[in-house]
C-alpha cells in the first residue's frame, strides 16, 4: 500500500509539472504578447523597398516603375544569352572538342554585362533623386546586397 501511494504522489507531480511546463510556454508572458516579427527586406518586393526608403513622390515612382520595366527587358535578353552558353558549355561534355575555354570567356563577359546593367540601372534611380532623397540613398546603396537577397521564408526557430 505505501508503495502505491508513493507511486501515485509521484504520478501527480509530474502531471502537475507538466502541465505547468505547458501552461508557461503557451501564457502570454506577463500579460502581454511577444512583440509580432518585423517583416525582413526578403520578404518584400525590392521596388517596394526603395521607393519606401527613398520616399519618392508621385512622379518619381511613375518614372522608376518605366526604369524596372526597361533594365528587366535588358536583363532578360543578356540571361537568355547566358542561358544559351551554358547550353552550349555543356554540350562541349558530350563532344571531344576542348572549346569549352571560348565559351567560358564568352559567359564571363556576359556576366560582366549583366552588371554593369544593373550598376546603370541604380545610378538610373540616383538621378531621379532630389537633394533631400540622395542621403537616403546613400544609406540604400550600402544596404542593398541585403534587399537583392534570393527570397526564402524566414526559417522557424
Amino acid at each position: 500500500m505505501k508503495k502505491d501511494s508513493i507511486l501515485i504522489v509521484c504520478i501527480i507531480a509530474l502531471l502537475v509539472l507538466n502541465l505547468g511546463t505547458l501552461g508557461f510556454l503557451f501564457s502570454e508572458r506577463n500579460g502581454h504578447k511577444p512583440p509580432p516579427r518585423p517583416m525582413h527586406h526578403e520578404m518584400r518586393r525590392p521596388a517596394d523597398v526603395i521607393i519606401e526608403k527613398l520616399n519618392f513622390d508621385i512622379a518619381q515612382k511613375e518614372a522608376f516603375q518605366e526604369l524596372i520595366k526597361d533594365h528587366k527587358n535588358g536583363i532578360n535578353e543578356l540571361e537568355e544569352k547566358r542561358r544559351f552558353l551554358k547550353e552550349e558549355l555543356f554540350s562541349t561534355l558530350a563532344n571531344e572538342s576542348n572549346s569549352s575555354d571560348s565559351i567560358l570567356q564568352q559567359l564571363g563577359q556576359v556576366q560582366i554585362k549583366i552588371e554593369q546593367h544593373h550598376y546603370k540601372h541604380f545610378e538610373e534611380i540616383k538621378a531621379l533623386c532630389n537633394e533631400a532623397q540622395l542621403a537616403n540613398f546613400k544609406s540604400l546603396a550600402v544596404d542593398l546586397a541585403n534587399i537583392f537577397k534570393p527570397q526564402h521564408p524566414p526559417k522557424r526557430q
